[in-house]
């Protein structure tokens, strides 16, 4: 972590880069661990879920470590998020 500042947040990426460059961390892992929190597929995913439920999404914590609910007999006439994203696609 660094404080946000122009010129500490420059270094700490700077020193991130050096040491993905030396192998102390892992490029690859790290792209797979940003992909999986922040990538398109789940960003958009929260996003619907917080539109189309926003009562369940936002009782837990803004919604941001629970992962998209399921569908259920109860709320199966609902579009689930996958369904709204291939249409929208």
């Amino acid at each position: 972590m660094v404080w946000i500042e122009d010129t500490t947040l420059k270094l700490g990426i700077e020193r991130m880069a050096q040491a993905i460059r030396s192998g102390q961390i892992d490029g690859q892992r790290l792209q797979e661990y940003h992909r999986a929190r922040y990538g398109y597929d789940r960003l958009a995913s929260r996003w619907l879920e917080a539109l189309l439920h926003p009562q369940d999404f936002w009782k837990n914590g803004l919604g941001l470590q629970q992962e998209p609910r399921t569908r259920s007999a109860a709320n199966a006439q609902e579009p689930s998020s996958a369904s709204v994203l291939r249409q929208g696609a």
